[in-house]
């Protein structure tokens, strides 16, 4: 019996330093593992900081461009109704002045005949 409990104690002893040895050895793995991560992440870090930045200057100059925009949307807006509306009162005194030829009497008018060798064009009535 004593032989047993000093071969148990020695496997225990054993598996005592063969624990010790691992945790050492994950420790050192994990100590390079994190250098390694650092070295990479830190660049991935940098990059992405660049990035955040550049996103953020590029949202800070798209809204006064956004607002520009809404302004000439809006001025083409105001432009094409004026044009529209220039152009009904365009189509309204078109209109008018045939009403205002048609009621002119024949015997009233006066027709252009080409020109002569002067230069000037001649009126017939």
């Amino acid at each position: 019996m004593a032989i047993s409990t000093i071969v148990a104690s020695l496997a225990f002893f054993i598996a005592m330093i063969a624990l010790w040895m691992t945790s050492d050895v994950i420790k050192r793995v994990e100590s390079q593992n994190e250098k390694f991560l650092h070295a990479h992440l830190k660049g991935l870090r940098t990059d992405m900081k660049k990035i955040t930045m550049s996103v953020g200057d590029l949202k800070s100059e798209m809204i006064p461009l956004h607002k520009s925009s809404q302004t000439t949307d809006q001025r083409f807006s105001d432009h094409t109704k004026a044009i529209d509306h220039v152009n009904a009162q365009l189509a309204r005194l078109i209109a008018d002045i045939d009403t205002l030829d048609r009621s002119i009497p024949k015997r009233y008018r006066t027709t252009v005949t080409k020109q002569h060798d002067n230069g000037q064009e001649s009126v017939s009535q």
